[in-house]
């Protein structure tokens, strides 16, 4: 699903842009970078992530979450740069800001401060 109607990513943040991280792969300009995938999306170039959850027994809850400022400087999916990803892509994002020490593989970043204004959730998927 992308665009205008989307699925439920599986975790109590949806309609909030979430990446998934698969591992970290630091940046030679030594800015934090992420490999992984795009649980709802959009994820854009310029969006400030403002938490990262790890992840619980029962999946990525609000309660496990740790407050950052993490914004998307560079988004490379296939190797190839673009300016956004949709829900279910894989990417490697460049991150500027100081990363958490609960960044690391499998903790879900979230912009829960991105305004979700336009979304509803209408027959089990979420639509705008």
């Amino acid at each position: 699903m992308a665009g205008n109607v989307q699925a439920l990513s599986g975790t109590s943040f949806d309609p909030s842009p979430q990446f998934w991280i698969d591992r970290i792969d630091p940046d030679s300009s030594g800015l934090p970078a992420v490999i992984g995938r795009c649980f709802f999306g959009p994820v854009r170039v310029g969006l400030a992530f403002d938490g990262v959850a790890s992840r619980q027994d029962d999946g990525w809850v609000p309660s496990a979450v740790t407050a950052c400022c993490l914004r998307v400087e560079e988004i490379r999916a296939f190797r190839k740069l673009t300016d956004e990803i949709d829900q279910v892509q894989s990417a490697r994002l460049v991150l500027a800001g100081t990363a958490p020490a609960s960044l690391t593989s499998d903790s879900l970043l979230v912009a829960s401060g991105y305004p979700s204004h336009g979304w509803s959730f209408r027959d089990g998927l979420w639509v705008r």
